[in-house]
């Protein structure tokens, strides 16, 4: 049996302890990751090394515990098209998060998840929608264990072909009005052979296909307006 001085002594730890740990960022985090850990949480803790990479500065914030109901994943051939509506995002997503565009885009950006073999992707996937909801690019920032099957799928349907680079894979395709689709993939600083599914970053930045103007030959000088070529003379 606890006497009245202990028993106060552990009530005021509490109310000067709980507080602080709710009210700091990194505390509240731990606290979190070790909760999850323990009690069967969903979410694994992810690497602190990975803010390091300028490329997932902008990823969406964590879900909370509580997610909704469970929706089925999104591969990632059905997450890398030009076919898609606002309202087919929100019905597939529990989570969306709204970014911004260039002035006359909106963004809306999800955590893609689109399975656990090596082939699979898991990152931040956001699409642009512009004014008449037509979605105009799709960007992705993440990591993969082997990238051949989103290249593959990515040369097929978006026409990327490899170019020379010192990076681990580089491909692009023109996309009309001096825009560019491309994917890069990097080896990361360290792999640890315990996590095959994050062997590489790779980075997916992809525009609507518009009309292509080719290179023309130099123009030839043209002629003063109201001057004619004289032509051949006639005896």
């Amino acid at each position: 049996m606890f006497n009245r001085g202990m028993l106060f002594l552990i009530v005021l730890g509490a109310a000067i302890v709980v507080p602080y740990v709710m009210f700091d960022d990194g505390l509240s985090k731990t606290a979190k990751s070790e909760y999850q850990r323990f009690f069967g949480g969903s979410g694994a803790t992810a690497d602190s090394s990975s803010s390091s990479f300028s490329w997932f500065q902008n990823q969406p914030p964590q879900l909370p515990l509580d997610q909704g109901p469970a929706l089925p994943p999104v591969s990632l051939e059905e997450a890398l098209r030009m076919d898609i509506s606002p309202v087919w995002v929100t019905s597939r997503w529990a989570r969306v998060s709204t970014v911004l565009g260039d002035t006359d885009q909106m963004g809306m950006r999800v955590a893609l998840v689109s399975g656990t073999q090596s082939h699979d992707v898991a990152g931040s996937l956001t699409y642009y929608f512009d004014k008449h909801h037509q979605l105009q690019r799709v960007t992705f920032t993440g990591l993969t264990g082997d990238e051949s099957r989103v290249i593959t799928h990515l040369m097929n349907k978006f026409g990327l072909r490899p170019v020379p680079t010192v990076a681990a894979g580089l491909y692009q395709a023109p996309a009309g009005a001096g825009k560019t689709s491309m994917a890069q993939v990097n080896h990361l600083p360290v792999v640890r052979a315990s996590e095959a599914n994050s062997r590489c970053e790779l980075a997916v930045d992809l525009y609507r296909p518009g009309p292509i103007v080719p290179v023309s030959a130099a123009k030839q000088p043209e002629q003063p307006r109201g001057q004619n070529t004289p032509g051949p003379r006639i005896w």
